[in-house]
């Protein structure tokens, strides 16, 4: 087979389409008869129509600037790609990579030619994520050591409140932390990830481009792959409105549910803010099962960063709406607390079973109270106890009753990992973590529920604990 005739073959077969432009008639560009396939045409039947009429009107002019700067280029040829858009033969709008590369003889540039690659179905899918990660405020960023390039997506941007042809760099999106424990967490945070490839998931305050003050999470990975870029990368989202929220509910807690204000928030937890969480996580369920479907693509760890968060708030703003409706679903009854013990052993038997907790209690007292909260409050202690166990140690929990004026005195004692005295009173506000969620579940509301519960019998709750030895809750319900 003939050169010639070789060039024509692979033309015909070769799936993408192909073009070419001479130099000497720039304004022209020639198309193989597949790219009029991609299209919808029949190739036969377009003699007459040129590429500026298939071309996207707003994509005309880049292509031209393009083609004109690479036929005049006065540096060593180099590949190029581009991403233009092309109405076909029913009036949608394609997508194709513009591969092409300026063609030399005689050290004279004697016109152009490239690929054709279809590529509208990846961009659907990134119109997908960025409409996904736009409503949650979620952005992505790489930095390549190496070259010290920084890179942010438009949402990355659009939180930093900076234009959209901002180039960042370390030390710029460093400055934009606030100055004291947030600047010194991320740039310890940085170093750590990229002197031993320690990941970071940190929340920190941030100062925008405008001078706006705001709570940001910044997470961020190390990856190594041979043959390739080391890159730091990872994801970065505004949870300004979550943490003020969380200030907002403290206070609302202190007022022990009876305002206006956790009423209105109720219905808001349940409405409005869960609503968006499940339309969240369905697109990035979407995302990963139908579309994100290679295992070791940094987008879809993007992606399943995404998920994870949703389904974390989500169970933030569960715990929240529950934690509000406490007192609105039991009426005052008498409660024998055995009762209670024998059916908290009955709801968490598998976890008591599988960790060989013993719990240790003679006979209680009946008091008056709410018997599905006092339920939950037992369940949530002993709960924690059982989670935070020491290594190696069956859990051992006792409960014990003291008559006081006016009501009863209990204690939950465990042997346990403790608590250190510093936190032993923050530990009862909402959203307060000792540690972090991937070394122990929760939503760090649990104990904020407990302090509920026990003020709603107009008694007072509070910690004893030594650190590797024991913690001890103490509580009153004084409901006579």
């Amino acid at each position: 087979m003939r050169a010639a005739n070789t060039f024509d073959f692979v033309c015909e077969n070769f799936l993408d389409g192909m073009w070419y432009k001479s130099a000497d008639n720039p304004a022209e560009e020639e198309f193989s008869d597949n790219f009029w396939r991609l299209l919808g045409y029949n190739p036969e039947a377009q003699n007459t129509l040129s590429w500026r009429q298939v071309v996207h009107p707003e994509d005309s002019e880049k292509v031209v600037e393009n083609d004109k700067r690479h036929l005049h280029s006065t540096k060593p040829l180099v590949v190029f790609e581009m991403n233009v858009r092309y109405i076909d033969s029913h009036g949608t709008v394609l997508w194709m990579k513009r591969r092409g590369k300026a063609i030399e003889k005689n050290g004279e540039i004697i016109g152009m030619s490239g690929t054709f690659t279809n590529i509208t179905k990846e961009k659907d899918r990134e119109e997908i994520l960025m409409k996904t990660t736009r409503f949650a405020r979620v952005g992505a960023w790489q930095y390549y050591p190496e070259s010290e390039d920084l890179h942010w997506d438009a949402v990355t941007h659009e939180i930093h409140e900076v234009a959209h042809d901002f180039v960042p760099s370390v030390s710029t999106g460093v400055n934009f932390y606030k100055e004291g424990e947030s600047r010194d967490t991320i740039l310890a945070a940085l170093e750590k990830a990229l002197t031993i490839g320690e990941p970071f998931d940190v929340e920190l305050q941030l100062i925008t481009a405008k001078g706006n003050e705001l709570w940001v999470r910044a997470i961020g990975k190390l990856e190594k792959k041979p043959g390739k870029p080391t890159v730091l990368f990872g994801i970065f989202y505004d949870i300004d409105r979550m943490v003020k929220a969380e200030e907002d509910n403290h206070k609302l807690s202190v007022l022990k549910g009876k305002s206006k204000a956790l009423e209105q928030f109720a219905y808001i937890a349940s409405h409005d803010l869960r609503e968006p969480l499940r339309t969240i996580m369905s697109f990035s369920d979407l995302l990963l099962n139908e579309y994100l479907t290679d295992k070791d693509s940094e987008i879809r760890e993007i992606g399943s960063y995404i998920n994870k968060a949703a389904e974390h708030m989500d169970s933030l703003v569960k715990g929240l709406l529950d934690f509000s409706l406490l007192n609105k679903r039991s009426k005052p009854d008498i409660v024998d607390m055995n009762e209670i013990l024998e059916k908290v052993e009955l709801n968490l038997a598998k976890s008591i079973t599988e960790t060989h907790t013993q719990i240790i209690y003679d006979y209680l007292p009946s008091v008056k109270g709410h018997p599905i909260e006092i339920v939950r409050l037992f369940q949530n202690l002993i709960v924690n106890a059982i989670k935070f166990k020491k290594a190696d140690t069956n859990p051992v929990i006792e409960v014990e009753a003291k008559k006081i004026p006016r009501g009863w005195a209990f204690c939950v004692r465990d042997n346990g990992i403790g608590i250190e005295e510093k936190y032993q009173e923050a530990i009862f506000n909402l959203f307060k973590r000792l540690h972090h969620k991937d070394a122990y579940e929760g939503t760090g509301i649990g104990l904020a529920v407990c302090k509920r519960i026990v003020e709603m019998h107009n008694g007072s709750i509070s910690v004893n604990s030594v650190p590797g030895e024991f913690t001890e809750f103490h509580f009153t319900f004084l409901t006579e």
